[in-house]
């Protein structure tokens, strides 16, 4: 996986970046968190991404801390 230029100004101003191929899609938490398991990928991060709960909470994880449907 190819990672951004992070200092390219189509990043928004948290890091996150937000054209990928993998944004929007759902995917599972092997650990899950606070009970919940599946998410949806709301950006890339330079250490993975952030995975949007049902709650609301966005959490940052690893690439290998999800699958990915």
């Amino acid at each position: 996986m190819m990672f951004p230029d992070f200092n390219d100004h189509a990043c928004s101003e948290q890091g996150h970046y937000t054209d990928f191929p993998e944004y929007g899609k759902q995917c599972d938490l092997i650990k899950p968190w606070r009970g919940y398991r599946r998410g949806t990928i709301v950006a890339q991060t330079p250490k993975g991404f952030v995975v949007q709960l049902s709650s609301g909470a966005e959490i940052d994880v690893y690439p290998d801390e999800i699958e990915i449907d």
